[in-house]
């Protein structure tokens, strides 16, 4: 009994707006639209878990589903690795040469020190007997050759040695510096690739379609969410050409919800042209099909109830008196 007495209320509100419509206003008919909210996936990942249903209201950073995703996972795991390996490249850098590889640069200069002059008294020595010719050109340069070699490994563990004391050059820290800040952020991507699985609501809206199930696999860009945003309710208007001059931005229009029962006042937001015929939302066979369409978006004056007014709903709207 009640349902039939809330529908006799709707049919006399609609008899009401009708009967107040002077013989020179034209009432049109529209449609409630609402702001379609879509989620996606930036990365392919199969699903989980679900937490949301279809028709179920969610807030602001709610999770809706959880992703698995093995491939970001290894990569994490690889790039983790790599920061630990250039951590410790840019450290050893820092820190220079440790105390056993200064106490075996010492031990080596030491070493050859004694070959060079050892090979330094055998030069000289065989030099006076070359000079009595006592022994042969080919002895005394072999002699001259390994004197030569000896001297070169000498000032070669020389030159290490100052190295090490040194330490490591600047531009090889430098190096070691940008490959420590290289393998940071290969960990930061992957971790924002990782923190991805959540899939979390932009904006409170209302759950219409879910495309995806458990277990499927979620592809990138592809819409697994789809819904209204329940705050942002407006009303579409479809009229010809030849109409489109008694409209204006800004315009007052009373709108009447059939379906919702309620009359508002509503405001022409934008203008726009229509591509095709198709894109009618309003069927008047009297309108020359060869004539532009245009659509109005009309705004209403207040907060709508969207569990009334319901998106492709019918609405009557007319003019209000010296609103023009």
């Amino acid at each position: 009994m009640q349902s039939i007495y809330q529908k006799s209320g709707i049919y006399l509100l609609l008899l009401g707006f009708v009967a107040c419509t002077s013989p020179q206003e034209e009432i049109l008919e529209g449609r409630v639209k609402r702001e379609t909210v879509t989620v996606v996936t930036k990365y392919p990942g199969r699903v989980e878990r679900m937490y949301v249903q279809e028709g179920q209201e969610v807030g602001v950073g709610d999770t809706l589903a959880v992703l698995d995703f093995p491939e970001v996972k290894a990569k994490l795991s690889q790039a983790e690795g790599a920061l630990v390996s250039a951590e410790a490249q840019y450290r050893m850098a820092l820190n220079g040469a440790t105390h056993e590889q200064l106490r075996q640069a010492v031990a080596n200069l030491e070493g050859y020190e004694e070959q060079y002059l050892f090979a330094e008294k055998s030069h000289r020595r065989m030099q006076s007997m070359y000079s009595d010719s006592l022994i042969s050109s080919q002895q005394f340069e072999e002699v001259t050759a390994k004197y030569k070699g000896a001297k070169a490994q000498y000032d070669a563990a020389q030159a290490k040695l100052e190295e090490v004391k040194k330490g490591v050059r600047n531009e090889q820290v430098q190096m070691a510096l940008g490959q420590y800040e290289r393998a940071k952020g290969a960990r930061d991507e992957a971790n924002v690739a990782w923190a991805e699985r959540y899939v979390t609501a932009p904006k409170a809206f209302r759950v219409e379609t879910i495309a995806v199930n458990e277990g499927e696999l979620a592809m990138a860009g592809y819409p697994m969410f789809t819904g209204f945003d329940n705050e942002k309710v407006y009303l579409r208007l479809t009229i010809p050409e030849t109409m489109v001059g008694d409209f204006r931005i800004g315009r007052e229009l009373q709108a009447m919800g059939v379906l919702a029962g309620q009359e508002v006042s509503v405001r022409v937001a934008s203008i726009k042209q229509l591509t095709r015929y198709a894109d009618k939302t309003t069927n008047y066979p009297g309108w020359d099909h060869d004539q532009s369409q245009y659509e109005l978006k009309l705004e209403p004056q207040g907060k709508l109830d969207s569990k009334k007014w319901l998106s492709g709903s019918r609405v009557l709207i007319k003019e209000i008196e010296n609103a023009k």
